[in-house]
């Protein structure tokens, strides 16, 4: 299976159609997070949807740039995987939206647990995959040994029979 992946669009929707037109050797298409920087539902739905038109199957975890509102839109469109997971062709794809809480103080942050909690139900989701994709959309510093500890947890989750 051959994946076509997007991060960080911010909103560059003309690039990303550009970028879709000219690639044809693709099986499926992963959004990494960021479609908008502080867009709205109604936006990012939209660019999802033309991303759509494509006829490839479409997954999306949301960025600390956008919201959990794009979060709930992309669930109600069928192609969110925060926090679960979809298996195509037996191979499991899950993911997580949204960022560590920071300084930047973005407009989606969580905690590092409710990220742990996330990636582990999507796991949990496509365990039975023969491969499994996991799509965080960040990877942030770790500063406490136990956060470290579940971050590690979390690894060990995706790191077996991963692309």
């Amino acid at each position: 299976m051959r994946i076509l992946a997007f991060s960080d669009i911010h909103g560059a929707y003309a690039k990303t159609e550009e970028i879709l037109d000219r690639e044809s050797a693709y099986d499926i298409i992963l959004i990494c997070g960021d479609v908008t920087t502080r867009g709205t539902p109604e936006e990012a739905k939209n660019a999802v949807a033309q991303i759509r038109t494509h006829g490839k199957p479409v997954f999306v975890v949301s960025g600390n740039m956008d919201s959990p509102e794009i979060d709930t839109a992309f669930i109600n469109s069928g192609c969110c995987i925060n926090a679960q997971g979809i298996i195509l062709n037996d191979i499991g794809f899950f993911g997580v939206s949204a960022a560590p809480f920071s300084r930047l103080r973005t407009p989606y942050e969580i905690s590092e647990d409710e990220i742990f909690l996330r990636a582990k139900s999507g796991w949990h989701d496509v365990q039975s995959a023969r491969r499994k994709v996991f799509v965080p959309q960040c990877t942030a510093i770790r500063h406490k040994t136990r956060s470290i500890d579940k971050w590690n947890a979390c690894r060990q989750y995706s790191n077996q029979n991963i692309y």
